[in-house]
């Protein structure tokens, strides 16, 4: 099911307001009720068919919403899944990246890279991406 970003805003908002919600629990300082298991990055039980896998990043305080796994294996396939490519859709997208810190995460950069946002952990490295540096103004 796709979802736009303007419906994701909506969601996050709602959550935010609900009393119990992680939002307002982080918001005071409690510990956060997580409901599902964290899920390690598969690059530590690779897919026997050694495919790429694209890792859907939902941050922890949106809920309703469960993140898709989805295996790839060229820098185009990366792009065209539906919930990456609704990133290009913004007015002030600049471009992909790739966090190259503790494990590949991609980035969407807008503002000229002044905003960005985790779109994606990946189990390998897309070498063809620039690498993501924060920037400030």
């Amino acid at each position: 099911m796709a979802i736009s970003m303007s419906d994701m805003a909506k969601q996050l908002v709602a959550d935010m307001q609900k009393p119990g919600s992680n939002w307002s629990r982080m918001m005071r300082g409690e510990e956060l009720a997580t409901g599902a298991e964290v899920k390690e990055p598969s690059r530590w039980d690779p897919r026997p068919d050694g495919r790429n896998v694209a890792h859907e990043h939902i941050p922890g305080y949106v809920t309703g919403f469960d993140p898709e796994d989805t295996p790839f294996d060229t820098i185009e396939e990366l792009l065209n899944l539906p919930f990456v490519s609704r990133w290009t859709g913004q007015g002030n997208f600049h471009r992909f990246s790739i966090s190259r810190d503790s494990y590949p995460r991609l980035m969407a950069e807008l503002d000229g890279g002044l905003i960005w946002w985790v779109v994606a952990t990946l189990d390998r490295d897309m070498p063809e991406l620039p690498t993501w540096e924060a920037k400030y103004e």
